[in-house]
C-alpha cells in the first residue's frame, strides 16, 4: 500500500465532492461549473482518506513520489 502522489481519473468522477469533505489538508477544491475537483499536490499529505470515501474509485495513490517545483501552485502540481 504505497502512498505516493495522488492520481485522479477525471472520466469516472461524478462530482459528489465527498473527497473534498474528508480532506484534512484542504488539498482538494471543487470546480462547481464542471462538477469536478482539482487537487493541489503540494498540499496533499498522502493520507488516502479521499481514496477510501470515493464511491467511483476515481482517486488512487500512484507510485510517483517526487513532487517538486519552485511555485507551489504550478500547473505541474495540480491534478485536474
Amino acid at each position: 500500500k504505497f502512498k505516493g502522489q495522488i492520481a485522479f481519473n477525471v472520466e469516472t468522477c461524478i462530482g459528489c465532492w465527498l473527497c473534498l469533505k474528508v480532506c484534512s489538508a484542504r488539498a482538494i477544491e471543487a470546480i462547481p461549473e464542471k462538477k469536478k475537483i482539482r487537487i493541489i499536490v503540494s498540499q496533499c499529505i498522502s493520507c488516502a482518506q479521499c481514496n477510501v470515501v470515493c464511491p467511483k474509485n476515481c482517486l488512487s495513490m500512484s507510485e510517483d513520489y517526487l513532487v517538486a517545483d519552485t511555485d507551489r501552485y504550478s500547473d505541474a502540481l495540480i491534478v485536474k
